[in-house]
Formats: structure tokens, C-alpha cells, sequence
């Protein structure tokens, strides 16, 4: 009996762990990556659920009868309580799982996304660029008719002719506004973004990793800001925009940070995962002042 007894209680606790894995990466999933909150968050469930299935098993198997019947059936209570509580994190990760190729693809989109805001504000820069050379030539094109914009914008640039002057201005612009280093960082971020793509929805750092992808690229983003926030004499630019990421990071935390009602197979699983633990308390015998007990009820 004691074996059985032993052996029941390595299996319980080895269901419990599998269902609160499954259960933190769900809630991992639903806080979109706070690893702290949902680790103390499994960690009571599963240290109250022990706590009490030990407290049953230790009113039934001792002389510590003041918890008695009505107590240990609260606590079964309490322990399926827990179990339906926690299907609802477990339905979550269900939901990832099965939707496992579809948000990895979602994070390669993401990812080149990202990506693509370089090309955006090269681009930007490139439109810029033109334009303040396009404004310069027809100044320098009616220099007579506008000598004071002419000497304000063109006459002290360095160069021989005008087009060589508009030139030099407007390389002058496009430094400010892509400095030398840009290049290398860019570089840099292209291959993080790419080994960033390789991830699984077991992983439960993915949802922190996308949290960091998204504010990683926000912070580009305000620096992209900050260096089209220049502006020439004469310059009226466009602001800079690229709403494709946000956009893109919200679709991709929407698939798994919408907690939903625990599903049918869920409550299943729990309850299954329920009697197991209940197992122990099940196997325990009674103690002899319980059975005393039992027998002088019977006879009164």
C-alpha cells in the first residue's frame, strides 16, 4: 500500500507539473511576456494545490481530526476551484499551439516589417533630398527674378556652377538626415531581425521577445524621428510615418494575449489532472481514531 501510496504521489506531482508548464505559458502568452507576474502566479497555484492535498492526506492518515470531513471536502473543493481556474491560461496556450504556424509566420512578418522601416526612411531621405534639390533649381532657374532666396540658399554653398552647389547642399541634407554610422548599425539590426525569426510558441521567452522586438523598433523609429526632425532653410518635409509595424506587432499580440473562456477540452483535461491529484488522499488509509469513529456512529 505504501509503494502504491509513494507512486501515486511522484505521478500527481508530475501531472501538476505538466499542467502548470502549460498553464504558464498561457498566461505567459496573456501578459504578452511578464515573466515575473505569471512565475509567482503558477507558482501559488501549485504550491496551494500541494499544500492541500497534503493538509487532506494529512487529516485522513493522522489523528489530526480537527480538520474532519467537511474540511477535507472544502479543500477538494478549493483544489477544483484551482484546476478550473487554471484551464483558462491552459485553453490559451491550446489556442497558440494550434495556431503555432500562423503566428510564426506572423513573426517573419513582423520581422521583415522591421526591416523594411530602413527602406522607408531611405526612401523618405531619397524624396527629401529631391525635392530640396527641385526647389533649389528653380530658384537658381529665377535667380534674377529671386536674388534674395538666391543668395540666402544657393550663392555661399561650396561648388563652381549651380548644380554643383545644389548638389552639395542637398548631400549635405542627406547627411544630416542619414548619418555616416547609420550603414553598420542597419547592419546590425538586419541580423538580429533575422535570427529573431527563428523561434516556437513553446519557447516562453517568445512573447517577451516580441514585446522587446516592439519596443526595440519604436526606439528606432523615435531616432528616425529625431534625425528627420532637421529641416533646411526653405524646407517644408512631410513628417516621417511607418504605421506597417505597429500595425503588424498588434495583429501578431492579438492571436495570443485575448484570454478566452476555458474550451470543453480544457475542463477535461483539469479534471482529469483533478483526480489524479486528488490520487494520494484517495490511496491514504484512514486513521484508526477516524474508524473508531465511524464504527460508534454506526452502532449508536
Amino acid at each position: 500500500m505504501q509503494q502504491k501510496m509513494n507512486f501515486a504521489a511522484v505521478f500527481a506531482v508530475m501531472i501538476l507539473l505538466l499542467f502548470s508548464y502549460i498553464s504558464f505559458l498561457g498566461l505567459v502568452y496573456w501578459k504578452n511576456g511578464d515573466l515575473m507576474v505569471t512565475i509567482i502566479l503558477t507558482l501559488l497555484f501549485m504550491c496551494l494545490v500541494m499544500a492541500l492535498v497534503l493538509a487532506m492526506c494529512k487529516a485522513k492518515a493522522s489523528r489530526w481530526l480537527q480538520l474532519g470531513k467537511v474540511g477535507q471536502i472544502v479543500f477538494g473543493v478549493i483544489i477544483f476551484c484551482l484546476f478550473i481556474l487554471a484551464a483558462i491560461p491552459f485553453t490559451n496556450f491550446l489556442r497558440v499551439a494550434a495556431d503555432s504556424d500562423d503566428i510564426k509566420l506572423k513573426v517573419r512578418q513582423t520581422c521583415k516589417s522591421a526591416v523594411g522601416l530602413d527602406n522607408a526612411y531611405q526612401q523618405y531621405v531619397d524624396n527629401r533630398t529631391q525635392l530640396y534639390k527641385d526647389s533649389l533649381g528653380i530658384i537658381c532657374s529665377n535667380k534674377g527674378l529671386m536674388p534674395d532666396l538666391y543668395n540666402e540658399r544657393v550663392r555661399n554653398a561650396a561648388g563652381i556652377t549651380d548644380q554643383e552647389k545644389i548638389d552639395n547642399i542637398a548631400e549635405c541634407l542627406r547627411n544630416h538626415l542619414i548619418p555616416d554610422s547609420t550603414e553598420v548599425i542597419i547592419a546590425d539590426r538586419h541580423s538580429w531581425l533575422k535570427r529573431a525569426q527563428n523561434s516556437t510558441v513553446w519557447n516562453p521567452l517568445m512573447a517577451s521577445n516580441i514585446r522587446h522586438l516592439d519596443e526595440v523598433v519604436n526606439g528606432w523609429m523615435e531616432n528616425y524621428l529625431e534625425l528627420a526632425s532637421v529641416k533646411f532653410s526653405g524646407e517644408h518635409p512631410e513628417k516621417f510615418d511607418y504605421p506597417d509595424f505597429k500595425s503588424r506587432v498588434n495583429v501578431l499580440t492579438k492571436t495570443y494575449s485575448v484570454m478566452q473562456a476555458p474550451s470543453f477540452l480544457s475542463i477535461i483535461i483539469a479534471l482529469v489532472c483533478y483526480f489524479i491529484m486528488l490520487l494520494p488522499y484517495l490511496l491514504t488509509e484512514k486513521s484508526l481514531a477516524s474508524k473508531e469513529s465511524d464504527n460508534t456512529n454506526k452502532y449508536e
